[in-house]
């Protein structure tokens, strides 16, 4: 049961860290917030940098990992673009589809397998997504023609798919590559502030 109060914790903390996002996305735009938060994740990160042993970081290590930072910065951009200028209820219900999206990649691109009890919960994720999305006197297809309509929506789209590829690759790289967690998390860090910063 340790793991249910760790998920709780760390959906409550998430739920808390996405308000006072929306509170300073009223008064900064996307971009600033991300360079902002990138520096100071890697101003955190720093103490991990005297504790960590970079010798065994490939070239190719490296090189994967900075792509997929590019990528996962990217879709970071665009969720606070999109929680800018959504309300919160309507921008990150969607983002509660990565955990299926990457279950499902998982299965077809590492053959990891899928029970029956994560087909179930991804199932309900997709039915919960598309009842927090549905208004009250909204026809049915209303949740997905909202796609064609709003740029905000499409960002969010965008982040997701980002967040799978860029997961799918976090696991190959703590796998096959770097291997260390926290070479990774100092050097992702790093390379996310560089990114903003030009």
């Amino acid at each position: 049961m340790e793991w249910f109060f760790i998920a709780f914790a760390s959906a409550l903390l998430s739920a808390t860290s996405t308000i006072f996002e929306k509170k300073l996305l009223f008064e900064m735009d996307a971009f600033s917030f991300s360079l902002l938060n990138s520096i100071f994740n890697f101003l955190f990160t720093i103490p991990f940098i005297f504790f960590s042993d970079f010798s065994t970081v490939t070239d190719k290590g490296l090189l994967i990992l900075f792509v997929k930072t590019v990528l996962n910065s990217a879709a970071f951009y665009f969720v606070m673009l999109s929680l800018k200028n959504l309300e919160i209820s309507k921008a990150l219900p969607l983002l509660v589809l990565t955990p299926g999206f990457v279950a499902f990649f998982a299965f077809l691109l590492l053959n990891e397998p899928l029970s029956t009890n994560q087909l179930l919960g991804m199932s309900m994720l997709l039915i919960g997504t598309y009842i927090l999305e549905m208004q009250a006197k909204e026809d049915f297809f209303e949740p997905f023609k909202v796609f064609l309509k709003s740029k905000n929506y499409r960002y969010i789209i965008a982040a997701l798919i980002l967040f799978t590829v860029t997961t799918l690759l976090d696991k190959y790289l703590l796998r096959d590559e770097i291997k260390n967690p926290k070479v990774f998390l100092v050097l992702q860090q790093f390379f996310t502030a560089i990114i903003f910063s030009n």
